[in-house]
């Protein structure tokens, strides 16, 4: 009796957690080998996400994969062209997305939650140096008006960017590099892009001296998110993901991932 008594007690005592972490690693509704599927935009945005020898890499990469193993999730990465990405997200065919800025849009089909930024970054308008003293950017858009302006299909930079009427945009360019390339070849007359992924690629393509970013930037501290899909309609397990990536943002874990690749927190 009195063992009895004791296994009951156990099972009291144990159940909660028990219950606790089968909640946990069966949180994604409906994902029944406990894998998450992440989309991504296609290309390399060092330090974030790149490949490295066939591999892919980078900041963004490793953080998701650390809070997904608190939750008992392994993750798969997918990488699409950009808008193709985003409609996974919005159909549910993918469980979430990466380097996702937010908009009032966007918020219709995703979970943005704050503890789910992945980074931040500064986004301004660039040109060919040779253009230095004709092209003048006042902080105001319409300080643009009458140049072309290139961007990469799908993306946004700034909401009011975004939205306006009044700028020749062409949100034609498939990626940074290429978007680079119609720049220099002067099929457009500005661009614009994350400030240090620009220079950095633009060092890589070894035309870096002939472009300039157009001051004062157009936003600082734009925020990155790892957006998770309404249309998969688990909303108590996108808060149990924001609530482990919160743990692991307070580690020396974390800290040693920045330090992996020279950021600051």
């Amino acid at each position: 009796m009195k063992a009895r008594s004791r296994q009951n007690l156990c099972l009291i005592i144990f159940s909660p957690l028990l219950l606790m972490f089968t909640l946990m690693q069966n949180s994604f509704a409906g994902n029944s080998t406990q894998n998450l599927l992440v989309v991504r935009p296609d290309g390399s945005w060092p330090p974030q996400e790149m490949m490295v020898n066939g591999e892919l890499t980078g900041f963004h990469i490793e953080l998701v994969q650390a809070a997904a193993h608190l939750v008992g999730l392994s993750v798969t990465f997918k990488s699409l062209p950009w808008k193709r990405a985003i409609e996974m997200l919005k159909k549910g065919d993918a469980d979430a997305i990466t380097y996702m800025a937010k908009t009032s849009e966007r918020e219709n089909f995703g979970y943005f939650y704050e503890e789910n930024i992945l980074s931040k970054a500064t986004v301004g308008f660039f040109i060919r140096k040779e253009l230095e003293h004709e092209v003048h950017f006042s902080g105001e858009l319409e300080s643009l008006k009458g140049y072309s302006i290139g961007s990469i299909l799908g993306f946004s930079y700034h909401e009011e960017f975004d939205q306006t009427a009044i700028l020749n945009k062409f949100n034609s360019a498939e990626n940074e590099e290429n978007l680079i390339k119609m720049l220099i070849a002067g099929r457009i007359d500005i661009a614009i892009g994350h400030v240090d992924l620009i220079n950095y690629l633009a060092k890589g393509m070894g035309v870096d001296e002939e472009i300039m970013f157009l001051t004062p930037y157009l936003t600082q501290g734009r925020k990155h998110y790892l957006v998770f899909a309404k249309a998969k309609g688990d909303k108590k397990s996108v808060r149990q993901f924001a609530d482990a990536m919160k743990r692991f943002k307070v580690s020396n874990s974390y800290r040693d991932l920045l330090n992996k690749y020279g950021l600051e927190e």
